[in-house]
């Protein structure tokens, strides 16, 4: 489990940066507009993220 977006939930600061800071959703952001990515994607990509 990250901690980096539980500690700023717990702090009160923005849900919003929160949120960004989860690998999952960095990834997903940072490839929203490569249609294919899903096809190429390494498993566990995420972790790059990190």
């Amino acid at each position: 489990m990250q901690t980096r977006p539980l500690r700023h939930l717990f702090k009160k600061e923005s849900r919003l940066r929160a949120y960004y800071q989860i690998s999952f959703e960095r990834e997903a952001y940072e490839h929203q507009k490569e249609p294919d990515y899903l096809n190429s994607r390494t498993p566990f990509a995420w972790r790059h993220y990190l």
